[in-house]
C-alpha cells in the first residue's frame, strides 16, 4: 500500500489572511489562503523543461553555499543519480533500496513527494517495478505532464503513470518481447519519459556492454498504457528523448545508431512516421562515437555531444525541423546535458578524473574557456541562473567518500563557491533560482526564500479541487 504521509498545507503559508475550507473526497482541508503568493516554477523533468535546457532566467541565484542552506533532510533512500522534478511547491524523488548480491528480487523503488518550502515528506507511491534499475544505478526520474494531472516514471522494464495527490499507479505497462513483438533484450529502461502528442516516450536498455544495436523507442498511450508503436532505432538508451510540439506537428527526437558506425539523432511523429534522420537530413551527418548525453532543443536549434571514453567528444548543433547539420566540432566529451544560457553551450565532462566546464559560442561551436573542476562527472546533470552554472561531482563508483557542490560564475568562468561533503547526481532549481541538490542520500536546499505553494493551484495539480 502506498502511504499519505499528511495532508497538511501548513507549509503553503506565508502571511494571515481570510480562513477557507475546501471540500472533497469527503474529508475537508483547513489553511490560511497566502496574502502574497509566490509563485513555485515548475521543473517538469530531470533537466527542467522538454527541451532539456536546465536554466532559469532569472538575474540571479544562489552565489555561495555559507549560510544559505534553507533545510536539509538528512540521510534517507533518495537515490542519487536520478533527477527529480517540481510542481506548484512539491518535489518528487526517486527512492530506491538495494537488498544486495546483483539480485533484483529484493531491490525496491518507489516515488517520493516532498514539500519544497521545508523538505517534508508529503506521501510515498507503493513499490514500483525494481527489475535491474537498482543495479545498474538506473538515473530514470520522473515526468510531469501538468496538462494530463500526471507523472510518469520508468523503473526496471515498466512505465508507470501515478496520481500526483497520492502517488497511487493510475496505469503501468511492463514492456517484454511479446508486448513489443520484438527480441532485442530489454535488460531495463535506464532514461526519463518525455510526453507529448498524447504518448508517454521511453528509450530500452540492454546492458553495459552492449553494441547499441538493441534500444528500441517505445510510444505508449497516455490514458491507459497501451502500447501505439515502438523503433528499434539502436542506440545507447541512457538518453530522455524530447518532444518538440512545434515541429512537424510534433515530433519525438531521439538518439539512433545505424549498426555500423554512425551515430546521430532521428525525429518520429507521435503516430511513429519518420520525420528525419541524420543520415536522411539534406546533407547525412553522423558522430564517430555514441549519443550518451540528453541533447537540448533552444529555439529551434538541438545541441548535443558524443562519448568516447577517452576524454574528447563532438559537439554537434541540427536544426530541429529537418535534421541539418549546422556544425560539428572537436570538444570535450560528456555524457551530461549541455546547457544553454544567452549565446553560450556549456559542456560539463571532460577526461576522467579531471572534469571540465567548458564554454563554446553557441553559433558556431568555438571554444571560448574552461574552468577546472577536478574529480568525476557521470551524469551529472547542471543546472543555471542568467549568473552562474550549478553542478556536482560525482564518487570514483564509491571509492571516493566526498564530492563537491559547486557554484560557477557564468560572466568569467570563475568558481563561485565550493563545498565538499557528499553530493552527487542532478541539480534542480526553482523560479527564484533557488537549489535543491542530492546529499549523502538525502536532500538539500540551498537560498534565502524557499517558495510555498498557493494551495488553491495545487489542488487543482493534483485533481482536488
Amino acid at each position: 500500500m502506498f502511504s499519505v504521509r499528511t495532508l497538511s498545507f501548513s507549509g503553503f503559508v506565508f502571511g494571515i489572511s481570510d480562513l477557507f475550507r475546501i471540500s472533497k473526497f469527503g474529508f475537508w482541508i483547513l489553511f490560511l489562503f497566502p496574502s502574497v503568493v509566490f509563485a513555485s516554477g515548475d521543473w517538469l523533468s530531470i533537466h527542467g523543461d522538454d527541451g532539456n535546457n536546465a536554466h532559469v532566467p532569472v538575474a540571479s541565484g544562489v552565489d555561495t553555499l555559507t549560510g544559505t542552506l534553507a533545510w536539509d533532510t538528512g540521510a534517507c533512500e533518495l537515490s542519487p543519480g536520478a533527477g527529480m522534478a517540481l510542481r506548484d511547491g512539491i518535489i518528487y524523488t526517486v527512492a530506491m533500496r538495494d537488498g544486495g548480491n546483483w539480485d533484483p528480487s529484493d531491490d525496491r523503488i518507489w516515488i517520493e513527494a516532498r514539500y519544497a518550502s521545508n523538505g517534508s515528506p508529503l506521501w510515498d507511491s507503493p513499490p514500483l517495478d525494481a527489475g535491474n534499475s537498482v543495479s545498474y544505478s538506473s538515473i530514470s526520474g520522473p515526468t510531469i505532464d501538468p496538462a494530463g494531472g500526471a507523472i510518469y516514471y520508468n523503473s526496471g522494464r515498466s512505465v508507470q503513470r501515478l496520481n500526483p495527490a497520492d502517488g497511487s499507479v493510475a496505469w503501468s505497462t511492463r514492456l517484454t518481447t511479446s508486448t513489443t513483438t520484438t527480441n532485442v533484450s530489454l535488460d531495463l529502461i535506464n532514461a526519463s519519459p518525455a510526453v507529448g502528442g498524447g504518448k508517454v516516450f521511453v528509450e530500452t536498455y540492454d546492458d553495459y556492454f552492449g553494441a547499441y544495436r538493441d534500444k528500441l523507442l517505445v510510444a505508449l498511450n497516455q490514458s491507459d498504457g497501451s502500447i501505439a508503436w515502438w523503433k528499434n532505432c539502436g542506440g545507447t538508451g541512457r538518453i530522455r528523448p524530447i518532444y518538440l510540439n512545434d515541429v512537424a506537428g510534433g515530433v519525438v527526437v531521439t538518439e539512433v545508431f545505424d549498426g555500423s558506425t554512425s551515430h546521430g539523432l532521428a525525429a518520429y511523429s507521435a503516430d511513429g512516421a519518420l520525420v528525419w534522420n541524420h543520415l536522411a537530413a539534406p546533407v547525412a551527418w553522423s558522430t564517430a562515437r555514441p549519443v550518451e548525453a540528453p541533447f537540448i532543443c533552444v529555439d529551434g536549434r538541438i545541441y548535443g555531444v558524443s562519448y568516447s571514453g577517452s576524454g574528447t567528444g563532438q559537439l554537434f548543433c541540427v536544426d530541429a525541423a529537418t535534421g541539418s547539420l549546422i556544425y560539428k566540432v572537436d570538444s570535450i566529451e560528456s555524457d551530461t546535458a549541455p546547457l544553454l544560457v544567452g549565446d553560450t553551450v556549456y559542456l560539463y565532462g571532460g577526461p576522467f578524473g579531471d572534469a571540465q566546464l567548458v564554454a563554446y559560442r553557441a553559433s558556431d561551436g568555438s571554444l571560448l574557456r574552461a574552468t577546472t573542476i577536478g574529480g568525476y562527472c557521470f551524469r551529472n546533470a547542471m543546472a543555471a541562473t542568467d549568473s552562474h552554472i550549478y553542478l556536482t561531482q560525482s564518487d570514483f563508483f564509491g571509492s571516493d567518500t566526498t564530492t563537491d557542490m559547486v557554484i560557477v560564475n557564468l560572466a568569467d568562468g570563475s568558481i563561485a563557491a565550493r563545498q565538499t561533503a557528499t553530493y552527487n547526481g542532478p541539480v534542480m532549481l526553482d523560479a527564484q533560482g533557488n537549489i535543491y541538490v542530492h546529499c549523502a542520500g538525502g536532500l538539500r536546499a540551498f537560498g534565502s526564500t524557499m517558495p510555498a505553494p498557493s494551495a488553491v493551484s495545487s489542488l487543482a495539480w493534483m485533481g482536488l479541487e
